[in-house]
């Protein structure tokens, strides 16, 4: 069996994704603070949620309170954004490479490793690839990558407790 053809080139993709993914998050772990961004998480949704309420009702005394709040809150999120640029700054050249390296760059005439099809949908999709007479979307390396990361990376960012929604 060839892997750079489905099955195979498939699932080679969907670890491939996981592996750059649970590295993405452990380097996240490594770089930004836990408890701090739990804490802002925590202190932003309070203030948005009062911030809210505020606007609502219209309290002039809560808004000037909140207005008061916000350069705390500015400076949590400008803390937690310096923390993830870093660790963005560590993650893309390497993620970058590995990109080029699998899909290629087809507009600057650079072919990768993955040139064929990764992946088929069992329905008709043309936004993501070839639709066959048979109503099959064949899904190149770049989308099929993609849709691999969008749905491994959420619950790796959980696990790795990065997720920017992180619960208390």
């Amino acid at each position: 069996m060839d892997w750079l053809a489905p099955p195979l080139s498939t699932i080679s993709i969907l670890i491939i994704a996981t592996a750059l993914g649970a590295g993405t998050s452990a380097i996240n772990r490594r770089f930004i603070d836990v408890n701090q961004l739990k804490i802002y998480n925590r202190e932003s949704r309070e203030y948005f949620r009062e911030l809210r309420e505020a606007t609502r009702s219209n309290d002039k005394n809560l808004k000037a309170k909140l207005k008061r709040k916000e350069l705390r809150i500015n400076q949590l999120r400008a803390t937690v954004f310096k923390q993830q640029f870093k660790a963005m700054g560590v993650t893309i050249l390497p993620i970058f490479l590995i990109f080029a390296l699998l899909g290629g760059f087809p507009l600057l005439g650079i072919k990768g490793i993955y040139t064929g099809v990764a992946a088929y949908l069992p329905f008709g999709f043309s936004l993501l690839g070839k639709v066959t007479e048979s109503g099959i979307t064949e899904m190149p390396f770049v989308w099929w990558y993609l849709l691999c990361s969008l749905a491994i990376n959420l619950p790796l960012s959980r696990v790795f407790g990065t997720a920017p929604g992180l619960e208390d």
